[in-house]
């Protein structure tokens, strides 16, 4: 009893950081980590001192232990989601996605890291809403860390009207490429700078690049000092930059329907024969009866 005594003890002392960890056993390890070390370390100890006292009473703890296996299956089975959790959290730990203060984006929630516990993950949204996750729905699905960027993309599309020629394209792009030269933290070996295709009411001229700032907001502010610049290059070589249209094209049409389906000459449609009494146009279908033979009006058939 007195070794599992100096041994629970001593847990105290080589578990008290992670930096004595390391420099006992030359285990890297976080932070975070080491609470959740100590305390599983004690209930080890603890367990070997009761198994080892009721040997020495000469019990017999082959059923002890068959027991316990049963009850601790029915404990795991009734405690899996915190299981669950306490693995996910040792994961978190062990890979470090994420730790506290950076930005992650998750299906479920975004935001800033602010705890990382045992059983879930606590988070401050953008609107400052304090969001509290389980570790195992954080370590089951996608986790994007933007606070681990070292660059941004910078990825657009700059329409042109249809007004400008060939070389004030080659002269625009020469000068885009130019001005992204200068812009301090632009990556030189990604500047892509082309004229890519007709659209339906632009010249499409594609501008891509990376900008070593991986800091939104001043990421942003780059980008907008590109989009001014370019704005000025356009207005000095007399472009204009295009939106979306449509041109609609009138024909003038000499011939116009006479209602019937029938197209006609203006002129004509004043001039356009009125319709015949019923008597002559029966006479027009049927040029040998006379009126009563065409039409029989007491309707009857002999």
């Amino acid at each position: 009893l007195a070794a599992f005594l100096t041994l629970y003890n001593a847990v105290d002392l080589i578990v008290a950081s992670s930096l004595r960890v390391r420099h006992i056993t030359g285990l890297a390890l976080d932070e975070q980590l080491v609470p959740f070390l100590r305390v599983a370390f004690k209930i080890v100890i603890i367990a070997l001192a009761v198994v080892v006292l009721l040997q020495e009473w000469e019990y017999d703890v082959s059923g002890l232990i068959a027991g316990l296996g049963l009850g601790g299956l029915a404990f795991s089975l009734a405690a899996q989601d915190t299981v669950s959790n306490l693995f996910a959290f040792t994961t978190i730990v062990s890979d470090r996605p994420f730790v506290v203060g950076e930005f992650i984006v998750t299906p479920q929630v975004e935001g800033i890291v602010e705890q990382v516990g045992v059983r879930n993950v606590r988070i401050r949204r953008l609107d400052q809403a304090f969001v509290t996750i389980p570790n195992s729905k954080l370590t089951d699905g996608p986790v994007t860390n933007w606070s681990r960027l070292q660059k941004r993309w910078v990825n657009f599309t700059l329409g042109v009207t249809y007004s400008t020629t060939s070389s004030d394209m080659r002269v625009l792009l020469h000068r885009i490429r130019e001005m992204l030269l200068t812009v301090e933290k632009v990556d030189s070996n990604s500047i892509v700078v082309l004229f890519t295709d007709f659209g339906d009411s632009a010249l499409n001229i594609l501008v891509r690049c990376y900008i070593y700032e991986p800091d939104w907001v001043k990421f942003n502010e780059i980008k907008q000092d590109i989009n001014l610049q370019i704005m000025d290059i356009v207005a000095d070589l007399g472009l204009s930059i295009a939106f979306p249209s449509r041109s609609l094209y009138i024909e003038n049409l000499s011939m116009l329907d006479d209602g019937q389906g029938v197209r006609m000459q203006p002129e004509l449609r004043e001039n356009k024969p009125e319709a015949l009494p019923k008597e002559e146009s029966n006479r027009a279908l049927y040029p040998g009866a006379s009126a009563g033979d065409a039409d029989d009006g007491d309707g009857d058939d002999r």
